[in-house]
């Protein structure tokens, strides 16, 4: 799941970039998505379980 949120955040970064009347949605979705990206990535690091 966070590479997919990753893969969307830099598309989403890529049309931000091109010109047009909605570049401020795909910024919205972009740092929605790189919110997203960090979240799942962190989960998956913390959720580890340490032995006693």
């Amino acid at each position: 799941m966070a590479r997919t949120c990753a893969a969307l955040y830099f598309a989403c970064l890529y049309l931000t970039a091109t010109p047009g009347p909605h570049a401020y949605r795909f910024a919205a979705l972009g740092i929605l998505c790189g919110f997203l990206a960090l979240a799942f990535a962190l989960r998956r690091l913390i959720r580890k379980d340490v032995p006693a």
